[in-house]
């Protein structure tokens, strides 16, 4: 997971989610809640289906194959937000390594 603050208004959170499994993963749900105050204005994926709730991003992607990747780009406007905000994905298919399935950045500060 990657942030660009793009400026003082506005932030871009990336999410980068690879299949390392040995297997294709089904039923894939990508989740990001923004820290309070943050306000989004635009989710995009061209891999994802992807809705919005406030400050929940939720994508779900039908099957990744082995080593496929998926972006979701999130644009998003800080308003004095702190803390860290956090990513995690999960599939219904088992993984072996569920410790590599959150990633957090620190909150860029303006």
């Amino acid at each position: 997971k990657k942030v660009k603050p793009l400026s003082s208004i506005n932030h871009r959170y990336k999410i980068r989610v690879t299949n390392l499994g040995a297997e294709a993963a089904s039923d894939v749900s990508i989740q990001d809640k923004l820290p309070k105050n943050y306000q989004i204005s635009k989710v995009k994926s061209r891999a994802a289906v992807c809705s919005q709730v406030k400050r929940k991003v939720t994508c779900t992607v039908a099957e990744m194959q082995t080593d496929a990747k998926v972006v979701v780009k999130i644009f998003a406007a800080p308003n004095g937000a702190k803390k860290k905000n956090c990513a995690r994905v999960s599939a219904s298919t088992f993984d072996p390594n569920t410790a590599n399935n959150k990633s957090c950045v620190k909150v860029p500060q303006p």
